[in-house]
Parts: structure tokens; C-alpha cells; sequence
């Protein structure tokens, strides 16, 4: 995946093809909807319905503040059927193409549904789940924000180094439980009693969560339990663990040099498009300027022309006005 936005917090939408058979107010709504103001206006409201989700959990904000929570609610709601409708309105078919539209669609439909149903308490637990799954409709700020786009493209670019490292880190965890629930299941069956409850014991470890009470705890029997437990933790927590950190790094490095790349790419094509554009300008004004000298040289021709031919009418006027002149008795 590759990263063509500038770095900007919210990153420009693409602008919409708008089509010569559309209508003025098909085009003037398209622009309205694919606006940068439109779309930001739009995020606002859904970190707004996120924060009122938030608030209408805490039980003393619901008792005082239910009704207020609730009419904010619709009027997001009516905000996001509006959105939906003029998207569909400009979008058509190329609505169902994008996947957030889809999931907003879906999740404004099953709200729209569930609002006038509930009377049942059942009815409403849905509808409060639909209320707060709205809530993952900030994820649509990947979408727009080129900075949390650029982490989460690395993040699944380092799948792959990750799934090896996983891999190996699921190895040791399994040999690591084999041996503890043979050594340690009987004097702590509640850590090590099976192989499901060394593996989370042994992962509590891993993240050093109280690992020092349950290591102490085994060396009362077992003094030299220590010599097992510290290697793990070095082994997982110091060297595996470090091992994704450094996947995510190289790639969160291989995406910013794409990112690079891909700019570089593209203002190279930006700058050949406008040195053609200017080329094609300068030739258009070269042809015009021919065609303009063209003209005036045709003219001065013509104006040559036009002289000589007055000179002549000229000097025949005046070989007949000098005819005249001979013709005419002398004075006496």
C-alpha cells in the first residue's frame, strides 16, 4: 500500500468526476459532498456521537442528562441519514464500491430500524449495541489522516515478519508449558495445572505481572526454579518482544520511503504534465504569432498595393487635368 496525500492532518479528497450529462444540482451537491469542509464537518460529528456514547455510560450523566444525550443522538442520526442520502444522490453506484460507505449504511439502517422499537428491553440492548458499535466509525480517521494511515499501512505490511515471530514465540510458550506443568503442577495446580493455565501463568510472566510471587512462591519447594523463569523472561520478553518492534520499525521505514517514492513519482509526473502543458502553450502562441505576422505581412501587401494603385489614379488625374490645361484658349 502506498501513501500519496501531503502531510496534512486531514488529507484532501479526491475530487469527484463530475460527468458533462450530470445536472447543476447533481454537480453542485457532488461539490458540496466531496468538499474538505463537508467531510471534516462530518468527523466532528462522529467524535461528537463517540463522546455522548462515552458520557451515556457513566450512570449519574444518564440520570441528568439522558434526555439531552438522547435528542443529541437523533439529530446525529439525521445527520448521517442526510449524509448517506446525498451520497447515494451524487454517488449512485459507485457508492456500494467503497466499504465505509456500506458499514455507515448498514449501521444507520439497523439504528433507523430499532429506533421506533423500543419497547422491549431486549430491543433496546440491541439498540444500544448498534449505538456503540457507531462508535468504530472513527476508524474512519485512517481513511482521511495520512499520519494514522501510514501506521496502520505498516502495521500490515509487518504481518508477515510478524506471523514468523509469533510462530516462534507460540514454540516457546508450548515447551515452556509442557515443562512447568510437568515440574510445578503439583505444588501450584491453579498457576500450573494444566497446559491452558501454564500458558497464561506463563504469559502473566511474560508481561511482568506479578511474575517475582509466583516465581518466590515456587522456590519455596524449588530454590533453583529462578534459573528457569529468568531465561523465559530474557528469552520473551528482551529479545521476542524487541523482535516486533523491529519489524514495525523496518516497515513503518520501507512505508516512509515509499511515501517518498511515491511523491517524488508523482510530482515528476506533475512537473512533466505542466512543461507539457507549457510546451503546448508556447507552440500555440508561436503558431498564433505566425499566422499574426502572416496577417500583417498580407496586409502591408496589401497596402503596397492599394498605394501604388492611388499613385497611379494620381498621376493620371494629373495628365488629364494638364490635357485640360492645353486644351483651354490663352488669356488675351
Amino acid at each position: 500500500m502506498s501513501l500519496k496525500e501531503p502531510e496534512t492532518f486531514v488529507a484532501a479528497p479526491a475530487a469527484p468526476a463530475l460527468r458533462p450529462g450530470w445536472t447543476p444540482l447533481r454537480t453542485a451537491v457532488a461539490r458540496f459532498v466531496h468538499a474538505p469542509q463537508f467531510r471534516n464537518a462530518i468527523l466532528g460529528v462522529i467524535i461528537l456521537n463517540a463522546i455522548c456514547l462515552g458520557l451515556d455510560t457513566d450512570r449519574g450523566v444518564h440520570d441528568r442528562f439522558g434526555a439531552l444525550l438522547g435528542a443529541v443522538d437523533v439529530l446525529v442520526t439525521a445527520i448521517f441519514v442526510c449524509e448517506i442520502a446525498l451520497k447515494l444522490y451524487v454517488d449512485r453506484s459507485a457508492f456500494w464500491r467503497d466499504g465505509w460507505n456500506v458499514f455507515d449504511f448498514i449501521v444507520v439502517a439497523v439504528s433507523l430500524l430499532l429506533m421506533g422499537s423500543n419497547s422491549e428491553v431486549s430491543v433496546l440492548r440491541v439498540f444500544r449495541l448498534v449505538r456503540v458499535v457507531r462508535v468504530i466509525r472513527v476508524f474512519r480517521l485512517f481513511g482521511v489522516v495520512p499520519a494514522l494511515r501510514r501506521v496502520v499501512d505498516a502495521l500490515f505490511t509487518a504481518i508477515p515478519g510478524m506471523s514468523a515471530i509469533i510462530a516462534v514465540l507460540g514454540l516457546l510458550f508450548y515447551v515452556a508449558a509442557v515443562i512447568t506443568t510437568d515440574i510445578f503442577a503439583a505444588e501450584a495446580p491453579e498457576e500450573f495445572g494444566s497446559i491452558g493455565a501454564s500458558i497464561f501463568t506463563l504469559f502473566q510472566i511474560m508481561t511482568g505481572d506479578g511474575w517475582s510471587e509466583v516465581v518466590r512462591g515456587l522456590m519455596v519447594r524449588h530454590p533453583w526454579a529462578w534459573a528457569f523463569f529468568i531465561p523465559f523472561i530474557v528469552l520473551t520478553s528482551f529479545a521476542v518482544l524487541n523482535l516486533f518492534i523491529a519489524v514495525i520499525v523496518d516497515a513503518l521505514g520501507a512505508e516512509q520511503a515509499q511515501a517518498l517514492t511515491d511523491t517524488k513519482t508523482e510530482l515528476a509526473a506533475n512537473i512533466s504534465e505542466v512543461r507539457t502543458e507549457l510546451e503546448g502553450e508556447i507552440e500555440d502562441a508561436q503558431v498564433g504569432l505566425s499566422q499574426d505576422l502572416d496577417v500583417i505581412e498580407a496586409a502591408q501587401v496589401k497596402a503596397a498595393d492599394e498605394r501604388a494603385a492611388i499613385m497611379s489614379s494620381l498621376d493620371a488625374l494629373r495628365m488629364e487635368i494638364a490635357a485640360l490645361r492645353a486644351q483651354l484658349p490663352p488669356k488675351t
